[in-house]
């Protein structure tokens, strides 16, 4: 498989940003991904049993993706006429995966996925978080590096934290319904150098005051904001508490069964030591039983009174001396 500047593998069930949009994603589902790359979050979704239609102009990316969709196309974002491409098709999901912040139009990218979706459709998106740590540390320093990769990619021309990415999501007719968090301290990232290059008291003051300073990417869950969208959100947001009361109920059992078996764990062990101290006792009790009758039966002994004088003459001459 060819290289890529953007491929890499990442675990499906760890905490990066296309492990999380996989996960907020059914098996089975019909799926359009806007900017796809070369299949991060793809690869996934193809294991799952979606089926994905890969949108991106890159076609060195459309290449090494094309083994996990069942028909990519190349196609500028920023241009409108990529509507056209999938005009009269309807999908489950739309994925933005890192997509939104190399687009000036990005809310008019955003207003039309709507017509694209099905009665029960959402999007799932992905944006860096402009106010982590480590760029403030940059702003500190006077300076906004632009890199390669990242936070401060050269190819981003938009730049969003949390409230810019809620009031664009409302103006393009969408409801957030599940907001996720790949967290990064920024020690861990690659401006970390502008971050140490701060001095201590500067450095605990941005931590303590900072909104999301720690949050590395923003990824979304949105339905659109029309009736069917709001049903649609609700009941996502329905089965998603159905499954935080079962998962705590399941945590809270669980707790109980150990604290029981711990119970049982500490009452066994006591008795262990009980019964060994009660062994340990009656050897001893037997043990001195023992010595007791043989001196006793030593001190009847016919020797014992036969050498009796002899002992006294020994104590004798010990004291003498």
């Amino acid at each position: 498989m060819s290289e890529h500047k953007y491929a890499h593998q990442i675990d499906p069930d760890g905490g990066s940003a296309a492990a999380r949009i996989a996960r907020m994603i059914e098996p089975g589902l019909r799926v359009l991904e806007l900017g796809c790359g070369p299949g991060t979050v793809t690869r996934i979704l193809h294991a799952k049993g979606c089926r994905v239609t890969g949108m991106d102009m890159d076609s060195g990316a459309l290449a090494v993706c094309k083994a996990f969709c069942t028909r990519v196309i190349q196609t500028d974002l920023s241009a409108a006429a990529w509507v056209q491409a999938v005009k009269g098709e309807v999908f489950d999901v739309i994925v933005l995966a890192d997509v939104l912040e190399h687009l000036n139009c990005s809310q008019d990218l955003l207003e039309v996925l709507g017509n694209l979706l099905s009665n029960n459709g959402y999007v799932v998106l992905s944006v860096p978080n402009v106010s982590h740590l480590s760029v403030l540390g940059c702003l500190m320093a006077g300076g906004f590096p632009y890199q390669s990769t990242g936070l401060l990619d050269r190819t981003h021309v938009r730049f969003f934290g949390r409230h810019d990415v809620e009031q664009l999501l409302l103006a393009s007719g969408f409801l957030a319904q599940r907001w996720e968090y790949v967290e990064v301290p920024p020690l861990a990232s690659e401006l970390a150098s502008f971050w140490t290059g701060l001095d201590e008291p500067v450095r605990h003051f941005l931590q303590d005051h900072a909104v999301n300073g720690m949050v590395y990417q923003h990824v979304v869950k949105a339905y659109p904001s029309s009736q069917s969208g709001h049903v649609a959100k609700l009941q996502a947001e329905l089965t998603h508490l159905q499954f935080d009361m079962n998962r705590l109920k399941e945590g809270h059992e669980a707790s109980l069964n150990q604290l029981k078996e711990n119970h049982e764990a500490s009452l066994n062990q006591e008795k262990a030591l009980r019964n060994q101290l009660t062994t340990q006792n009656n050897y001893l009790t037997s043990a001195l039983t023992d010595s007791s009758l043989a001196v006793e039966a030593l001190m009847r002994s016919r020797s014992w009174r036969m050498t009796r004088p002899l002992r006294a003459l020994s104590r004798w001459l010990f004291n003498s001396h």
